[in-house]
């Protein structure tokens, strides 16, 4: 018996191999012998070329099954399904990156956590903790609700006011994303990996939230203003303005180089938005929810001056940032006078119409590289 099975075990192995070889014949060179194939030999060798290819692996870290597993979290809780409810209903697609894929300069301090296109939203899978890109995930969506819910983006804003406008909106997005964590907590019993409370920037921020919350003399929108005050100088401390200059830079560049654009920006130039108009919207910005109507306002003892202040939104700019701005406030202003020039003081054209915040570069979320805990290559 035990010779029948080793003579079977070499039969199958030949007929294996011979298969095989027979593949080679057909896919490589020798395609003339091809008539000597059984009609069984025929049948797997078809098999195999018309087979799909394979789809290619992606590793867990950038996967959508992480992505509906972080979802799944936030979904436990009421602010969490009216967050996701929020971008359903606004079809904004949500999916995981890497560092890769996501910055464009890899040789500088920053890690680039998230990236918001307007209808979509890419997460930096290099996080490790599902928490932090939980919390980015809801910093994200925050900037889609001023765009969608507040409609800031209409503001008809010239520079300075435009400056001013992305500081706040930012701050808010950053004590949003610890107000959405706090809420989590509160809602789930569970702690969130977001480091070490006492060392880490998200997790003092966090503990000092949980502070500001459980003091009985403030109110939820208390609270929010007292983060609000300390997301303002994280904002100025980790450089945004400079980004928010050189996109305006780059704005006004081209309008005052190009006059056949000049046209979707006419209303910023002869007829912009009041202080007023300004400040209203941005205490709809500053709003502990996403329900501006009837969620707790923060921000409420602000004067309209200190809404259009810089000292009061983080600090004063940077020499490098202000002289950028200079230059940049010199273009608006040329813009301004050629158009003045080509039409009556209130030829005043529509905006381009387009989707609330297609017009404008992302808005990207970092962090400084050495602050973010990354997946090692085989993770």
């Amino acid at each position: 018996m035990k010779k029948l099975l080793h003579a079977f075990n070499k039969a199958a192995k030949k007929s294996v191999l011979t298969v095989a070889a027979a593949s080679a014949l057909v896919l490589g060179t020798s395609a003339p012998h091809a008539h000597t194939l059984s009609p069984l030999q025929r049948e797997v060798i078809t098999a195999t070329q018309n087979a799909p290819a394979a789809a290619p692996v992606v590793k867990y870290a950038y996967s959508q099954e992480r992505l509906d597993s972080i979802t799944a979290k936030i979904a436990l809780m009421p602010a969490g399904q009216q967050l996701l409810d929020f971008a359903v209903r606004e079809n904004i697609r949500i999916e995981m990156s890497d560092s890769k894929a996501m910055d464009d300069d890899t040789t500088d301090n920053i890690f680039i956590k998230g990236l918001n296109f307007g209808h979509l939203i890419r997460l930096n899978g290099d996080i490790a903790s599902d928490d932090i890109i939980m919390i980015t995930l809801a910093h994200e969506v925050r900037h889609s609700w001023h765009d969608r819910a507040v409609h800031s983006d209409e503001l008809q804003l010239e520079p300075r006011r435009e400056w001013l406008k992305r500081r706040i909106q930012e701050a808010d997005c950053f004590a949003y994303e610890i107000h959405f964590a706090y809420e989590y907590e509160k809602a789930t019993g569970k702690v969130l990996d977001l480091g070490n409370r006492r060392t880490d920037d998200y997790a003092k921020l966090l503990a000092a939230y949980e502070g500001f919350r459980a003091d009985p003399a403030l109110t939820t929108g208390d609270a929010y203003t007292k983060l609000l005050e300390k997301t303002f100088i994280r904002v100025h401390g980790l450089e945004y303005d400079k980004r928010f200059n050189n996109q305006l830079s780059e704005i006004w560049n081209r309008v005052a180089a190009n006059s056949g654009i000049a046209p979707a920006y006419a209303a910023r130039m002869v007829n912009p938005s009041t202080d007023a108009e300004f400040v209203r919207e941005m205490r709809e910005v500053a709003t502990a929810g996403l329900d501006f109507v009837n969620d707790p306002k923060a921000l409420t003892n602000w004067t309209e001056a200190d809404f259009l202040s810089f000292e009061k939104t983080g600090g004063a700019p940077f020499r490098k940032d202000q002289e950028t701005f200079n230059a940049t406030q010199a273009k608006y202003l040329e813009a301004r006078r050629a158009w003045q020039l080509l039409h009556p003081a209130n030829d005043v054209a529509a905006p381009a119409m387009v989707a609330p915040g297609e017009n404008a570069p992302p808005t990207i979320t970092t962090e400084p590289k050495r602050k973010i805990p990354k997946r090692g290559a085989g993770a």
